[in-house]
């Protein structure tokens, strides 16, 4: 990972992350890295926001995920 990679940023929302967005864009990926509980928080963090800026349905689907239980599943 280049350092480019690990310094925090200004959003497109304003806000300055503290880790930048994933460079992966398939939202179902993304979403397994979320909740992969091995994972470094930071490569977490990274799906978080690349799910955020996605801003899909799909996406926001998958960022409700990490809300939730294993337990317990979201339906689109």
């Amino acid at each position: 990972m280049d350092i480019v990679d690990r310094a925090p940023g200004v959003s497109q929302y304003g806000s300055v992350d503290p880790a930048p967005p994933s460079k992966e864009n398939d939202v179902e990926k993304l979403k397994l890295h979320l909740l992969d509980e091995n994972n470094q928080m930071f490569l977490r963090m990274r799906a978080v926001f690349s799910l955020r800026n996605n801003g899909t349905d799909e996406a926001c689907l998958a960022l409700c995920s990490s809300f939730c239980h294993k337990e317990c599943s979201f339906t689109a």
